[in-house]
């Protein structure tokens, strides 16, 4: 039989144990457990615990407290920890988590990208403890959680299906539009268990007086406990506190009041009360004191509360643990139910409280403790103008904001409340809670806090560092114009300290790139390097060198582009740090090593990026690291992997609130259109249309307008797609950005002699080969002139010679479209036999890459000269099953047959968590399976040798 607490919840204990089993399979999930205090959630969890660790799974126990919510992720680094304290990621987070704070106001705004990387972090080592077999962890009283712990709970609720992992949730009924009500109603798609827990019914309340009793109530004592309105809790407490006054007397099998018709306590409050009457005053006022600490309290706490020695608290709080007030709990103690302990605080006046917990948050500081804990006490009983007070829960804010920035803007706006109208404090505090609002993610109202602090001048001291947060802001969001004014005004303020001025030139020049035109951007970030050098300001160094090499790639010359971004790598050397690298040296450099074909240094830059941002806890980055490394994979011809960063590029986008998504769109749709998929391809750019109507901005302008042109192409309106790329082409040229023109060169100048426009068309190629004529270096530049050249000639001999250098070089997309062209001519040509050997050669790379539309161009100029097509074939890839999977993605399926998590095959081949998750994404989804179990289950058959 179950516990007592447990009868009648038989159904929902079974399908607790059902979602279990389903977890030691694989296939993990959310539970969610609501009922109102005292109905049974911690009885229900506690029971599927015992039963979970009989079968052999792990267990991990969190609770949340009310107190304790200002400490960013405490109950979840103690569910994670519990029963695996020595987990590397754990070790890792609570470092990051335990590291000094920033400055007065530098890096502020950076604490929403250290909280995304610690739940990154968190989660990792939750897959980490999958690996190792299933797990059941357990956060209780989710309704306490702080907004830090919410977005783990999330993290994990979306990962769990994948894993071996049920993740279980206790909370109260959530108020409508709180962060819990939200977080569960989002999670509910994962949720293999949603319980409400309802009253007893009449009957089984009866039961659980019975259980508790041994013997059957009687008329009188059933009358009461119907009072109880089928609260377990209530019953259990009536039912001991009628035992302790010894109120229940036993005839045979039957249990009676012994005072039928003698007065009972009304209330759970009541019956905690009565208790509480029962004791001394010393032992009442020791419960007092503890119920301010919270529901679990340590001795030494409630000594350093009480002057006294814990030695003598022991004695002191004996009879309440013999009351059934108090139990104990590890080390400490704790009130037998946050309900009891609500009763217990509520004996104070509410002056008393706030008195006792203002004394005790100086008593705490007095011994050192961290400023959260000294600012939970001193927010509960300071009044307004207590400068201390103010101090402390500035230091806590300043001390979460590094990784909780939720628990910052509750702290700021407090110290707000109680700080005095003249206080010189307020100004300071005005300005950390706009970089904390931005943080937590409302970069709204932040960026409103920020204008307002900036146009009443409440803290002149940092008007840099408000202005550049503003700027950083909007930027990241994609606002290149209000960026511009923000910059401009920035450098007009004689306020404003060197080194900002120096970011502010920086983002001035960044912003004129894309706005100005390249001569103003090129003399604006050589202004905001030499003001950096001067200043010391290594970040506006960076971003200034990344803008002339912006610029030098757009203009062709490569090789520049290559010296600047070396500098960049260099400089950011100098000081490896969260701010210096958040201006991306090394996925820079990376992709000006690939426009020079040095695909082998630009992939080891991207490891250097990575393992840089894994050190440094930097998330949003990660972004970044995606959009570059798909660029550089999409030009190395790894179309399957540059899929996969590029959708992962989205996703992060999306979840950091990045604005720069066109970009990473656009090349998306261009794969899409050469593989011949259509309504993807259309998709992507329906996502463009809309963000570009929402104001979001494009550096690579040609990636959308290519893939239009693509689509429209093989939609049958060849004429619409050569006006658009004609377009584009002199619009390039006249922005100066002729580099840019590279990837659609070749379609470009097809279309036009397919059109009759030779004249135009060999005009093209001598632009492609004035590019080339600038990167000597370049062998697949040269061989994409020659292809140019010949196709707008019409030189059959050409067009050949042209296949054979591009084949020769490392860009396999443009070698499959110089085979394409070369091979169409020579079947024109009658040459049947030397198309039939190059198309060969031309299908081997469509096959590698994918490319279904050069393919299908190639097919159809063997079909027009009577060939039959090559044993090769371009053979589609099928969309199920093992024979589906890419390189990549077989390679981490290996992987995760041999046990290996998800973050521990990210550190295996050095790229994101984000990357490896897609890809098991895609592999679960390919294979039909709905669990890494089955997923380890295939890859072991095959790996299997024949019988």
């Amino acid at each position: 039989m179950h516990a007592p607490l447990l009868l009648h919840r038989d159904a929902e204990l079974a399908a607790l144990s059902d979602a279990l089993h389903r977890a030691r399979r694989g296939s993990g999930g959310l539970a969610v457990v609501r009922g109102e205090p005292g109905a049974g959630k911690s009885a229900l969890a506690a029971a599927l615990a015992t039963a979970a660790r009989a079968a052999g799974v792990a267990v991990g126990t969190g609770r949340a407290t009310e107190l304790a919510a200002r400490r960013p992720f405490a109950p979840a680094t103690a569910a994670i920890g519990d029963g695996a304290p020595d987990l590397p990621r754990l070790a890792e987070a609570r470092r990051v988590l335990a590291a000094a704070p920033p400055g007065v106001l530098d890096g502020s705004a950076d604490g929403g990208d250290r909280e995304l990387w610690v739940v990154d972090q968190l989660g990792a080592a939750v897959e980490d403890r999958c690996a190792g077999g299933p797990l059941l962890l357990v956060l209780d009283d989710l309704q306490w959680a702080d907004a830090s712990s919410l977005r783990v709970v999330g993290h994990l609720a979306d990962a769990a299906p994948g894993l071996p992992l049920l993740l279980l949730v206790l909370t109260r009924p959530p108020a409508h539009d709180t962060p819990v009500a939200r977080l569960l109603a989002a999670g509910r798609a994962h949720a293999t268990v949603d319980l409400a827990l309802e009253p007893l019914p009449p009957q089984g309340a009866v039961e659980l007086t019975a259980a508790l009793t041994g013997g059957d109530p009687g008329p009188a004592l059933r009358a009461h406990v119907a009072g109880c309105g089928g609260n377990p809790l209530y019953v259990r407490e009536l039912v001991d506190g009628l035992r302790a006054a010894g109120r229940l007397v036993r005839d045979g099998d039957r249990v009676e009041l012994a005072d039928g018709d003698g007065p009972l306590p009304a209330t759970l409050a009541d019956l905690v009360r009565a208790r509480l009457a029962a004791l001394d005053g010393a032992t009442v006022r020791l419960l007092e004191l503890a119920a301010l600490l919270g529901t679990r309290f340590s001795a030494a706490d409630l000594a350093l509360l009480a002057d006294r020695p814990a030695a003598r608290l022991w004695e002191e709080l004996e009879p309440a643990t013999r009351a059934g007030l108090l139990t104990a709990e590890g080390e400490g103690l704790a009130f037998r139910h946050d309900l009891v302990r609500d009763v217990v605080a509520d004996q104070l006046p509410a002056s008393a409280r706030a008195a006792l917990h203002l004394e005790l948050g100086r008593a705490l500081a007095a011994v050192g403790a961290p400023a959260g804990r000294v600012a939970e006490h001193l927010a509960l009983g300071a009044e307004p103008g207590d400068r201390e007070a103010v101090a402390w829960l500035a230091r806590a804010a300043s001390e979460a904001a590094f990784a909780g920035p939720d628990v910052a803007v509750g702290l700021r706006r407090t110290a707000l409340q109680l700080a005095a109208p003249g206080d010189p404090l307020r100004g300071l505090l005005t300005a950390q809670l706009a970089f904390d609002v931005i943080a937590a993610g409302d970069r709204d109202e932040g960026e409103a806090l920020c204008r307002a602090a900036l146009e009443e001048g409440v803290h002149p001291d940092g008007e840099g560092a408000l202005r550049l947060g503003l700027m950083e802001s909007m930027m990241l969001r994609g606002r290149l114009p209000e960026v511009l004014d923000q910059a401009r005004t920035t450098l007009a303020s004689p306020g404003v300290m060197p080194a900002d001025r120096a970011v502010a030139l920086s983002w001035l020049a960044i912003g004129a790139m894309f706005l100005e035109g390249a001569d103003v951007a090129d003399a604006a970030a050589e202004r905001a390097r030499r003001a950096a050098v001067e200043s010391g300001a290594i970040p506006a160094e960076i971003k200034a060198l990344n803008v002339r090499g912006l610029l030098a790639r757009q203009r062709g010359d490569l090789v520049a582009h290559e010296r600047f971004t070396a500098a960049a790598v260099a400089a950011g050397a100098r000081e490896p740090t969260r701010p210096v690298l958040a201006s991306h040296p090394h996925l820079h450099h990376a992709v000006a090593l690939a426009d020079l074909d040095r695909f082998d240094e630009a992939r080891a830059r991207l490891g250097e990026a990575h393992r840089a941002y894994e050190r440094l806890g930097m998330r949003a980055p990660a972004t970044f690291l995606h959009v570059f490394g798909a660029a550089v994979l999409q030009a190395a011809g790894a179309w399957d992997d540059a899929v996969t960063e590029h959708v992962a590029a989205i996703a992060a986008a999306r979840a950091t609130g990045a604005g720069w998504q066109l970009d990473t769109l656009g090349a998306l749709a261009v794969l899409h259109a050469r593989r011949d998929e259509l309504p993807a391809a259309r998709e992507r750019l329906a996502e463009i249309a809309r963000l570009e109507a929402a104001g979001a901005v494009a550096h690579d302008v040609a990636g959308a307008t290519l893939a239009h042109a693509l689509v429209l192409e093989a939609s049958g309106n060849a004429d619409a797609a050569l006006v658009l790329l004609d377009a584009l082409w002199d619009e390039l040229a006249a922005a100066e950005r002729p580099a840019l023109r590279r990837p659609f060169a070749v379609d470009l100048v097809r279309m036009l002699v397919a059109r009759g426009s030779t004249s135009r068309a060999l005009a093209v190629a001598e632009d492609v080969a004035s590019l080339a004529a600038g990167t000597p270096q370049s062998a697949s530049l040269a061989a994409l002139a020659d292809h140019c050249a010949a196709l707008a000639r019409g030189d059959v001999d050409g067009l050949v010679a042209a296949a054979a250098r591009a084949s020769a070089a490392p860009r396999p997309f443009e070698a499959l479209a110089a085979c394409a062209d070369a091979v169409v001519a020579l079947a024109a040509a009658g040459r049947a036999d030397d198309a039939s050997r190059l198309a060969d050669t031309g299908l081997a790379h469509a096959e590698s890459l994918g490319a279904a539309r050069e393919a299908t161009r190639i097919g159809g100029a063997l079909r027009a000269a009577g060939l039959r097509r090559g044993a090769r074939g371009p053979r589609t890839r099928p969309a199920t099953g093992w024979e589906s999977l890419t390189t990549a993605e077989r390679r981490v399926a290996e992987l995760v047959a041999e046990g290996l998590s998800n973050p521990q095959i990210a550190d295996r081949l050095v790229v994101s968590r984000r990357t490896v998750s897609t890809h098991v994404s895609n592999i679960l989804r390919k294979l039909e399976v709905g669990s890494r179990v089955q997923l380890a289950t295939i890859a072991a058959r095959r790996d299997r040798p024949a019988s």
